[in-house]
């Protein structure tokens, strides 16, 4: 809510984490958007997520606004 995400907003995120991931991005009215695991790590994969925001800027419903990644196992994702 503070970065004024709301309806006609992408926020991607793992599929591979607790629902509310999710949820949180579902109550500002975003949609999310699952980006797959690194199988490596189990973290968000960052080929993947170029992939998906390419997709979602290329069908033009949505914005690309944010990303949730999601610290697993101690492991955290390759913010790079």
């Amino acid at each position: 809510m503070a970065y004024d995400v709301g309806p006609s907003d992408a926020v991607f995120t793992t599929p591979f984490t607790f629902f509310a991931t999710a949820e949180v991005i579902a109550l500002t009215g975003a949609t999310p958007v699952s980006v797959d695991i690194d199988e490596r790590i189990f973290n968000i994969d960052p080929q993947e997520l170029v992939k998906q925001v390419k997709r979602v800027i290329a069908e033009g419903e949505l914005e690309p606004k944010g990303i949730i990644p999601v610290n697993l196992f101690g492991l955290s994702p390759d913010f790079d």
